[in-house]
């Protein structure tokens, strides 16, 4: 039988709470049909003292949008299909979420994405926008100091422009291997 972690559920629930706009117990537990004095049992489930009711877990799953083991703290997405979905893929929950909504209404493109991810060049692209990614837009890892200076030494100009080159140089690489898959596509 699973142990669970009170505290990290009464985190779990503030979390939700919160997020779902309720600011204060008080609105929290009026919505739950409780009175608004119950403010202290709310704060013990958030404080993680006590676990709320089965009726009270299966309200909030409704005000959530979330299934009971998500609030249990068994597993981190919402569902237990998205966490299924995130271990196998690594996406984010709302990438998930953005998918799946796209497969319900039938969106037609699904099958050129398919044709893009199933592509051998596939994995190349991703890694090239994730290093264009670091080094350009988060500026976590500036192009190489001394590739700079050789290139701005060989165009004739600053290290800053030799730089920016260098992003064009990234950026046309990213759109060479795109257009690549496509037109690889059938």
């Amino acid at each position: 039988m699973p142990r669970y972690d009170y505290k990290k559920i009464g985190k779990r629930i503030r979390y939700e709470r919160r997020k779902c706009g309720f600011t204060s117990q008080e609105d929290f537990a009026e919505k739950l049909g409780m009175s608004a004095s119950s403010r202290q049992t709310i704060g013990k489930w958030e404080n993680g003292q006590q676990l709320p009711s089965i009726d009270d877990f299966f309200i909030m799953c409704e005000l959530f949008e979330c299934e009971l083991g998500y609030l249990l703290c068994e597993y981190d997405c919402k569902t237990r299909e998205n966490t299924d979905i995130y271990q196998a893929t690594g996406l984010s929950e709302k990438a998930i979420n953005v998918i799946k909504t796209l497969n319900r209404e039938n969106f037609a493109p699904f099958n050129t994405l398919n044709q893009i991810i199933e592509h051998p060049e596939f994995g190349s692209l991703l890694k090239t926008i994730y290093l264009h990614k670091l080094d350009f837009v988060e500026k976590n890892f500036s192009p190489d100091r001394e590739l700079c200076k050789i290139l701005a030494s060989k165009l004739r100009c600053s290290e800053s422009e030799s730089e920016k080159y260098l992003e064009k140089i990234s950026e046309s690489t990213m759109l060479s291997t795109l257009l690549d898959i496509l037109s690889d596509l059938k």
